[in-house]
């Protein structure tokens, strides 16, 4: 049985149990789907590259590690999937600093911390690669994740300053 997909249709992804869906299926606009697409793609890269086999540590060890371990750049829901790299950028510091920004201890504005955001995900991406397509890659991730907090993260802000 063959299928032909006309323009604009794409088909739906699922990922353990969320649909990331194209515009026709989900009211979207094409820039969204496409965001969240290559927000799942750096997910998805960022996973499992540049592993060493390791000796299992011991329990102890272990627990101690989970204790510590903070996924700055995500959190619960879809966001989860965020991850705190892309390949050698260290985003974590960046995010961190972020969340302490919107945090109720904070006076700065909404936009002026994601704006940091960027600045400081862009610097992480300039230290990983000072140039060529993967520096610029990065940047564009990095873009990708201030994108989606401009979008998303207005109910997450606890600051005293303007929240748009």
């Amino acid at each position: 049985m063959s299928h032909s997909l006309r323009r604009g249709d794409l088909p739906m992804w699922t990922v353990k149990g969320m649909h990331v869906m194209s515009e026709k299926h989900s009211g979207s606009s094409p820039r969204w789907s496409g965001m969240v697409v290559a927000a799942l793609v750096a997910a998805f890269l960022s996973l499992g590259f540049g592993a060493t086999a390791q000796a299992a540590p011991d329990t102890s060890q272990t627990a101690r590690v989970q204790l510590a371990k903070k996924d700055y750049c995500g959190g619960s829901g879809i966001s989860k999937w965020v991850p705190d790299r892309w390949f050698k950028a260290d985003f974590s510091d960046s995010c961190a600093r972020h969340d302490r920004c919107y945090s109720r201890a904070s006076s700065t504005d909404r936009l002026v911390c994601d704006k940091n955001l960027l600045q400081d995900l862009r610097g992480a991406c300039t230290q990983a690669y000072p140039s060529g397509l993967k520096g610029a890659t990065c940047r564009g991730v990095a873009r990708t994740y201030y994108e989606a907090v401009r979008k998303f993260a207005k109910g997450h802000y606890h600051g005293s300053g303007n929240p748009n």
